[in-house]
């Protein structure tokens, strides 16, 4: 009967510390970069007079030009 009362708050605190494991050590993850934020005129953006259909597959034609999947 004494190992019983030995051996159950043992189980409990090993669990307890294992759980508490578990949860510790994680940090938040880190915030985007302020103003990142992207617009017509910005430095990489262009503008054509096409319907967007037409630009979305052009672009995604020579996306997967380069090697990219789309």
């Amino acid at each position: 009967m004494s190992l019983v009362k030995f051996l159950w708050p043992s189980i409990a605190l090993a669990a307890a510390l294992s759980l508490a494991a578990c949860g510790s050590g994680r940090s938040k993850a880190e915030a985007p970069p302020l103003g990142e934020t992207f617009g017509a005129e910005d430095t990489y953006s262009r503008s054509y007079p096409v319907a967007p259909a037409i630009a979305c597959e052009a672009t995604r034609r020579a996306l997967l030009g380069q090697g990219y999947s789309t």
